[in-house]
């Protein structure tokens, strides 16, 4: 197994657009996007027993991701989308998929313990059965935790799950509009009080094409702007954020610097079509050089 510079925890769900059908979920486009830039990634999900769903292993693969994908007798997740006219995608996610049924064993335990950065979001921890497994996974790992908000319709029990995350996490990431509620949920007015009621060391806020925040313990809050791109789709332009950032820390980049290259790297990747796309793969200079 070795040593991991990343693992993700969570969905693996199709994209499903008019014509066609994207691998996709949050964790998963994440580890994508980090193994892209040249970390050691892993990925912990769940996906159906159908013969088509082979191909998800494949896949992940091909994009340098060591998956460790539990077979189940749920179907794998689907996400149904539509963008509107600011090419903002909403989702429509069917309930009860495997990876809500994310089951604890030995091989997972050892893995988180031997990872750098642990990333996991809300959506996976909607079901009972794989937020008890991600709750006991966090009680074990000593890597630095990232916490991607991600919220979606459908989450019933939404509040408490980030009221229990924020507990556990690193590194926090979300978009203005999470933030609002996140801040409500943990019983603040500013980050500030954020950072005095929890473990936090930092917190990223994007602010769509406007750019991005991060804020830092003790710390005057910085904001990166984003440069203009013809935009395509920002499918997945969060989970690139939350990579780039990732990918900042571990090569131990300043606050700013790691900002910056986020909110670059998220803005290339909304001149593609989907979240992970083959082109971008082809045509991106966005690969950096090792400091």
């Amino acid at each position: 197994m070795g040593h991991f510079d990343l693992v993700c925890f969570g969905e693996v769900l199709y994209d499903v657009y008019e014509t066609r059908e994207v691998l996709a979920g949050a964790p998963l486009n994440t580890a994508s996007f980090a193994s892209f830039l040249g970390l050691k990634t892993g990925l912990i999900s769940a996906i159906g027993n159908k013969k088509s769903d082979e191909k998800i292993e494949q896949e992940l693969t091909n994009r340098n991701v060591e998956s460790f994908l539990q077979r189940n007798n749920y179907s794998t997740g689907k996400a149904r989308i539509e963008l509107d006219e600011n090419k903002v995608p909403r989702f429509s996610i069917e309930e009860d998929s495997a990876y809500d049924h994310i089951r604890k064993t030995e091989t997972l335990v050892k893995l988180v313990e031997n990872t750098d950065f642990f990333y996991f979001g809300t959506l996976c921890q909607r079901n009972e059965e794989s937020r008890n497994t991600l709750s006991e996974l966090l009680a074990v790992t000593e890597s630095e935790t990232v916490y991607d908000v991600n919220l979606r319709r459908g989450i019933s029990s939404w509040e408490s799950i980030v009221k229990n995350s924020l507990n556990h996490t690193s590194i926090l990431k979300m978009n203005v509009e999470e933030s609002v509620k996140v801040k409500e949920i943990a019983g603040c007015r500013n980050m500030k009080q954020m950072f005095d009621k929890t473990n936090l060391g930092q917190i990223f806020v994007t602010l769509g094409e406007k750019g991005a925040y991060l804020y830092q313990r003790d710390e005057n809050p910085l904001f990166v702007g984003a440069p203009k791109v013809d935009v395509v789709d920002t499918t997945g332009c969060g989970d690139a954020f939350t990579a780039a950032l990732i990918y900042g820390f571990h090569e131990r980049w300043s606050g700013k610097r790691i900002l910056e290259f986020a909110v670059e790297f998220a803005s290339e990747v909304a001149r593609y079509e989907g979240a992970f796309d083959h082109e971008f793969l082809v045509e991106s200079e966005m690969k950096p050089v090792k400091a």
